[in-house]
């Protein structure tokens, strides 16, 4: 019987598959979704903030005890091609680095609030400004959508903080298919 993967090999094998993915396509995917959120950063530094927030995500999982090995193998470079998938989250990690990753509609996998503390040595900031909430199928995001993605981030922000250490909002973006998600410490 074959044995299974590490939890590193399946996050090196993605992170081959990943950099090939946007080399083929000459990083057009990432800059389109640039341009669709009106993120201020180059296509390669989407790409590496992403690297670094499945990392992360990768580290809360394994503390948690939560298997995240199909999690990483469906972060497709291309949202189109997670035919399983609900939402594409991307974090404003400051200073021009973003970082995204696919999820289902519940937002498995992802601890918004071990992420606002989380430090990215590699930019010398910790956390995240803002969080980008995008349905992959386009589709507009309606109010009662809208008050669970709002419920999700704040019940797991406030798991970890308290609501008078943090404002929290969650709102709809010019675009109607993406909500913004901000916390800010008081």
């Amino acid at each position: 019987m074959p044995r299974e993967p590490s939890l590193a090999a399946v996050y090196a094998k993605w992170k081959k598959e990943f950099k090939a993915a946007a080399k083929a396509d000459k990083g057009m995917e990432a800059l389109r979704q640039i341009k669709s959120l009106h993120l201020d950063c180059a296509p390669d530094d989407l790409l590496v903030g992403t690297e670094l927030i499945l990392a992360a995500i990768m580290a809360y999982c394994k503390i948690d005890g939560i298997d995240c090995k199909p999690f990483i193998e469906q972060q497709a470079y291309r949202p189109a091609d997670s035919v399983a998938l609900f939402y594409c989250v991307t974090f404003d990690l400051s200073n021009g680095h973003f970082g995204r990753v696919l999820t289902d509609k519940s937002i498995s996998h992802v601890d918004f609030a071990d992420l606002f503390d989380h430090p990215w040595n590699e930019y010398k900031t910790a956390g995240f400004n803002h969080v980008y909430i995008s349905r992959l199928d386009r589709n507009p995001i309606d109010d009662l959508e809208l008050e669970t993605l709002y419920e999700r981030f704040t019940t797991d922000l406030y798991f970890d903080n308290s609501e008078e250490d943090l404002a929290v909002s969650v709102y709809l973006t010019e675009q109607a298919d993406t909500a913004k998600a901000t916390a800010v410490e008081h």
